[in-house]
């Protein structure tokens, strides 16, 4: 891996460079890949790191992989299968376990009756927080899901959420703050009566009176809501983020206070499984922060204001009052897939790589970033005539964005939350974008053209 420094003396402007894959490059991958570590194969699924710690997190799906071939029988319905996390140094390249862990490797375990499940684990301060559910996998049923959270370096569990104990169906959780969780959940609307709370926000330094809250030792302080799904509906979505900044002036830190959180939300009927869409909603964590500050008393600092807002329900806010202002939604797809485009890499800071598909544009991909939506602060890219990636100049996008899918959502979709766009021509099939902190946009291009990646340096 390589630093934003090393990056910058290898490449002076826009251009396509090979780079060349090393054994932990697994943060790039899709995969399961086989690394040595302590001297025994470990089947490491992605990672997760602190920069600012020294820390870096392998992840190893304690499931049977795929490459054991069809020989070995695993009832993934009654055994249990779980994750181990591997506690390392970055600095050492993961060849040494963290000097400051009480326990280098932390295991989670559950029972989850289908083959696959989507991982994601974020770093903040000293907590490890792990969300396991299905993603965007169809499926017959419900499935549960699960989250846990560590002190990493006493190996101290925090939080145990199995998913048929809460409220929230098929949720995911993410950091909002680092007292704080965002919760998406599904949403299923069956017949007339309303449905559209779909981000909820989980307050770590107090407990609700509910049963589940007090099991989980959490506060549920906020509901966002969508706009009104239309009747017989059913809408999934999933968080894509940059990391939080646990500090300042750290390497691969954004602004926190530009922080982007991008949701891939799929919506379809569930009847007629034609009529669907894909939506990417981009929001600026400060919006949801701002919405707590206003609307409840968690980030009071008041003990007494505090210890009053412990014992009051969640507040809701509806769509109105929050989306249409303070987003912007991007179509991913029109009534073709209800999965996300958006990839784990695709979001940094205040930027994300967007490909959209409608019958008017079909397959355009842009670098677009929402913290100086006039450009005044970036400076447009060259053209570059290079076969794999080409950069256009830079727009302002202003004006508010009005979508309506019918039969899917009731009334029209309304956002205008502003921001700078930069269209990146890629003539590759791709598998793969990566947002790095440096600016720099990596493909990972389909194995039938090429194992390499190409990678356009300053998008902006």
């Amino acid at each position: 891996m390589h630093s934003s420094s090393d990056s910058k003396k290898e490449m002076r402007g826009p251009q396509c460079r090979s780079r060349v894959r090393s054994q932990y490059a697994a943060v790039y991958s899709w995969g399961e890949q086989v690394i040595m570590l302590d001297g025994a194969p470990v089947y490491i699924d992605h990672v997760a790191l602190d920069a600012a710690a020294d820390l870096l997190v392998l992840v190893e799906r304690r499931s049977p992989p795929d490459t054991l071939g069809p020989g070995f029988h695993f009832d993934y319905r009654r055994e249990i299968v779980g994750l181990r996390f591997h506690l390392r140094s970055l600095s050492s390249r993961a060849e040494n376990a963290h000097p400051d862990c009480a326990h280098p490797g932390l295991d989670f375990d559950f029972v989850y009756p289908m083959h696959w499940f989507s991982v994601s684990t974020q770093i903040v301060r000293r907590k490890l927080l792990v969300s396991v559910n299905r993603g965007f996998v169809e499926a017959h049923q419900e499935a549960t899901y699960y989250a846990g959270m560590w002190d990493w370096r006493r190996g101290e569990v925090l939080l145990n959420i199995n998913g048929l104990n809460v409220p929230f169906s098929e949720a995911q959780f993410f950091f909002l703050t680092p007292d704080s969780l965002l919760v998406v959940s599904r949403v299923v609307r069956k017949d007339e009566a309303i449905a559209s709370n779909a981000f909820h926000v989980l307050d770590l330094t107090s407990t609700g009176e509910s049963e589940w809250e007090i099991r989980t030792g959490t506060k549920h302080a906020l509901t966002l809501c969508l706009p009104h799904l239309a009747p017989r509906t059913i809408l999934r979505s999933r968080l894509v983020a940059g990391p939080i900044a646990p500090q300042a002036c750290t390497a691969f830190i954004p602004d926190p206070a530009e922080r982007l959180l991008v949701f891939g939300i799929g919506i379809r009927m569930t009847a007629a499984a034609r009529l669907r869409c894909s939506i990417a909603l981009a929001v600026k964590q400060r919006t949801i922060e701002d919405m707590l500050s206003k609307r409840t008393s968690i980030m009071a600092t008041s003990s007494e204001a505090r210890r009053i807002a412990s014992f009051a329900p969640a507040v809701t806010v509806p769509w109105d009052e929050w989306g249409p202002a303070h987003s912007r939604a991007f179509v991913l797809h029109s009534n073709s897939s209800t999965s996300t485009s958006v990839h784990d890499q695709a979001v940094y800071g205040s930027r994300a790589v967007l490909t959209t598909f409608t019958p008017q544009n079909p397959g355009i991909t842009e670098v677009v970033d929402f913290s100086a939506p006039n450009g005044c602060s970036m400076t447009p890219p060259v053209s570059t005539d290079s076969d794999t990636l080409a950069a256009s100049d830079g727009v302002a996008v202003r004006e508010p964005t009005a979508l309506e899918f019918p039969g899917l959502l009731e009334g029209v979709l309304n956002t205008a939350l502003p921001y700078w766009a930069v269209r990146v021509r890629v003539k590759s099939p791709v598998a793969n974008w990566i947002l790095t902190a440096d600016g720099t946009v990596v493909v990972e291009v389909r194995p039938a053209v090429s194992c390499q990646e190409r990678v356009l340096e300053d998008a902006f």
